[in-house]
Parts: structure tokens; C-alpha cells; sequence
């Protein structure tokens, strides 16, 4: 049967209400990340959907574990190491640039076997994940070894400026990434971090994704429209 792989980080979001200046105020939490919540979607829907990645055995951990869990997403090729703690992210309501991370990170890679990947499969990876050098070689070693067994490979870029190292320090990840996928999806947000304030999902496009990959999808959440691009045609 064919299956989808999602590889990304495990992470939960914590919202802070756009009020602060009181003794006390409510605050929300949930997994967090377009690789997470993209497999819980694929879950539901009834695809055989495998999650990949990493989270400490802490009560964090358990709560994403849990949730991918409870929405038909295996979860035994999730690292749950010891050392370190399970990513959070400090979300403020209508201050995007106030977000802080919290990684802590003591191991130096993973300590788990990658899915089989057989072909026809789908792979699905991005954000951070695809960025941190901790797991870049056994990254590549991965989507090597899915492009080798005809997987098709989805490339889900994102970069937050504020949050994630120069962008010029991790750029030769994204165009490597960009070699491996078949498709790639963005946000129109994605660009202006990535590729320069100018940068347009046209643009963008036309003078870097299609060099590496014919096939782009990008949201714009601010309509809720879809754009495909594929070679000259939109």
C-alpha cells in the first residue's frame, strides 16, 4: 500500500493573547508546524501517514506523540531521546516578530532507523527540520536513498528570519533540498525571508525554484487561493 513519510520537527505552540498587561491572562497551546499538522490532516483522511522526527520523553513530547496518535499517524520512527527537552515556540498574538523558540538539543543526531521507503511512496519534509545541520547528513542519506527507490519527494521550504540561523548560512540547504524535491509547496510569506524583501512567488519561481524543480504550489493565505506553476505555465 502506498504510504506517506513526513520527516519535521516536533514542536508545540504556545499563544499568548494580544492583552498582556494584567497579573494573569490565558494562554493556548497546541502542536505546532506545517510538517506536524500536515500529517494529522493526511491521517484523518485515511492515507497510511508515518511521522519522522524527534521529541524528548518529557510531557511535551507526549503530547505530540499523542496527537499524531489520536489522528492514525505512526509514530515509531519518532526519536525520543533523554537528554534536551522538546522544541516549544512562544507565540504572541498580532506580533509575529515577538516569537521565540526554545530548542534544546544534547544529543548530536538521531538514534532511530528511517522508514522503509518503497516505491510510489510520498515523502514529505521542511521548515527547520530540513535546515539543522545536527541532521543533515542523515537527512540526505534519507532522501537519497527515497529518490533512489522512486519515492516522490514534496519539499515544504519555510524559514522564519526572526527565528532560524543568517539565512546565508543555511541557503546551501535549501538548494540541496530543492534538488531532492519533485514538488515544492510554499506560503507567500515564505519568500521575502528566503529570497529578499522583493521577492514574489513569480519571481521566485522563475529565478530559483524551477532551476531545480519544475513543479511549485504556492498558498496565499491572505486570499486562500493556490497557484500552481509548472515550466511557463501558471
Amino acid at each position: 500500500m502506498r504510504k506517506i513519510i513526513v520527516a519535521g520537527e516536533c514542536s508545540l505552540d504556545i499563544v499568548f493573547p494580544a492583552d498582556t498587561a494584567s497579573d494573569t491572562f490565558s494562554l493556548t497551546a497546541h502542536p505546532g508546524g506545517r510538517l506536524l499538522n500536515a500529517a494529522a490532516i493526511l491521517g484523518d483522511c485515511g492515507h497510511t501517514v508515518e511521522f519522522a522526527g524527534e521529541a524528548s520523553r518529557d510531557l511535551t513530547g507526549d503530547i505530540i506523540t499523542g496527537f499524531l496518535a489520536r489522528h492514525n499517524v505512526s509514530t515509531r520512527s519518532i526519536d525520543r531521546y533523554t537528554a534536551g527537552v522538546t522544541p516549544a515556540y512562544f507565540l504572541f498574538e498580532n506580533r509575529d516578530e515577538a516569537t521565540v523558540a526554545m530548542r534544546s538539543h544534547v544529543t548530536e543526531g538521531f538514534d532511530f532507523i528511517w522508514p522503509r521507503v518503497d516505491a510510489d511512496d510520498i515523502v514529505i519534509f521542511g521548515s527547520y527540520f530540513a535546515l539543522d545541520k545536527r541532521i543533515r547528513p542523515n537527512l540526505t542519506d534519507f532522501l537519497t536513498n527515497a529518490a533512489e527507490r522512486k519515492a516522490t519527494i514534496i519539499y515544504l521550504p519555510g524559514f522564519l528570519s526572526k527565528l532560524e540561523p543568517s539565512i546565508t548560512k543555511v541557503m546551501p540547504f535549501i538548494l540541496e533540498n530543492l534538488q531532492f524535491a519533485d514538488m515544492v509547496v510554499t506560503r507567500s510569506g515564505d519568500f521575502a525571508n528566503i529570497f529578499g524583501v522583493d521577492a514574489t512567488p513569480e519571481s521566485s519561481y522563475r529565478d530559483h525554484i524551477s532551476f531545480y524543480t519544475r513543479l511549485m504550489a504556492n498558498v496565499d493565505d491572505s486570499n486562500g487561493t493556490i497557484s500552481i506553476y509548472h515550466g511557463k505555465d501558471t
